[in-house]
């Protein structure tokens, strides 16, 4: 079964920082505070292989941006 995650940046508010939120089917969810020391494709990055990680999906994923120009997907291939 193939997997997919999208990643989609978030500016800060008045209580939370800027962050990265990673989601994949069905329900899950991870966010990651936005490291303005990283480029925004290694934020991305980083927000979605903490959701590899949590879940143990290892493999090779391919990264490319969405349609609205405020995220990425991430698809194992």
């Amino acid at each position: 079964m193939s997997k997919a995650i999208e990643t989609r940046y978030v500016g800060y508010s008045a209580t939370k920082p800027a962050r990265i939120i990673a989601r994949a089917y069905p329900n899950l969810r991870m966010v990651r505070v936005y490291d303005s020391e990283m480029t925004p494709e290694d934020n991305h990055s980083c927000a979605a292989a903490s959701l590899i990680s949590a879940y143990g999906w290892g493999g090779k994923w391919i990264m490319g941006s969405n349609v609205k120009g405020d995220g990425y997907y991430h698809v194992k291939v």
